[in-house]
């Protein structure tokens, strides 16, 4: 089952490390924040989250457990195109390695731009 939980804790997500960026963005624009998460018999096994920014929805995070099922992603990733839709927004974005890049072309993205980094 996939639920929209905008007040979840999200260090029962287990993003501790990530919450400084997503509290800013549900704290400023709860109206336009997104937190799916999808469970099965009362666990978690996968979550997107997200917020309208300028005309699109930003994919802050998406994950899921591995061996869920394709059609528990699409799902997720369907709910979250409806959201984005009635808010006036475009397209979604949001990045991801090249090996998830792949799987999220299944879906409909393409690449736009590639991040690069050099260590110092």
């Amino acid at each position: 089952m996939i639920t929209n939980r905008p007040d979840i804790d999200i260090a029962h997500l287990g993003l501790e490390g990530e919450s400084d960026e997503i509290e800013y963005w549900r704290n400023h624009d709860p109206e336009n924040f997104l937190c799916l998460v999808s469970e099965n018999d009362g666990e978690i096994d996968g979550y997107l989250i997200g917020w309208k920014f300028k005309n699109y929805l930003w994919i802050n995070q998406i994950w899921h457990k591995s061996g869920t099922s394709l059609e528990s992603s699409k799902k997720g990733l369907a709910i979250a195109k409806v959201w984005a839709k009635e808010r006036g927004m475009t397209h979604m974005r949001g990045e991801t390695t090249r090996k998830e890049m792949r799987a999220l072309k299944r879906y409909g993205f393409e690449e736009m731009a590639v991040i690069l980094k050099c260590e110092l």
